[in-house]
């Protein structure tokens, strides 16, 4: 039987520039909780009502949102610091890390049933700011 400290999240390695390259993981329920949590206008992308975005908060909190992400992607310890250096990052080396997190955490995914199940789990998460999101539905039929 496995254990389950052998399975060790999977680590993808991301090539930025000039060589240099980055090990990054999936985001797992947890770290999309914490994340939903701590911004909470990210709810309604994922189908939740129980918070509004705008433009305004777009701009706002997209940047620092997707800095907190490549943190916890590069399994660094979520400070201040570190985001506020994750989002002086150039942006492509941001887009870059971002891909690479993205196909982690949704397995390679991307477009597929595993992201309706990833979806209907993030909106139904308990953040704090009113109770829990209902369910998504898809727009699109699932391609499997």
């Amino acid at each position: 039987m496995v254990s389950i400290l052998d399975l060790a999240p999977a680590k993808k390695t991301v090539t930025l520039a000039k060589g240099k390259t980055a090990d990054v993981r999936g985001l797992s329920a947890v770290d999309i909780a914490s994340l939903l949590r701590k911004y909470p206008e990210f709810r309604s992308m994922l189908g939740g009502r129980g918070a509004s975005l705008n433009p305004a908060d777009l701009i706002d909190k997209f940047p620092v949102a997707m800095a907190h992400v490549i943190v916890i992607g590069l399994d660094g310890t979520v400070t201040d610091d570190e985001i506020v250096a994750a989002g002086k990052l150039p942006v492509a080396y941001q887009l870059a890390l971002l891909m690479g997190i993205i196909e982690e955490t949704l397995g390679g995914d991307i477009d597929g049933p595993f992201v309706q199940k990833v979806l209907a789990l993030a909106s139904s998460v308990d953040t704090g700011a009113g109770g829990k999101a209902p369910a998504t539905k898809s727009s699109r039929a699932s391609k499997s």
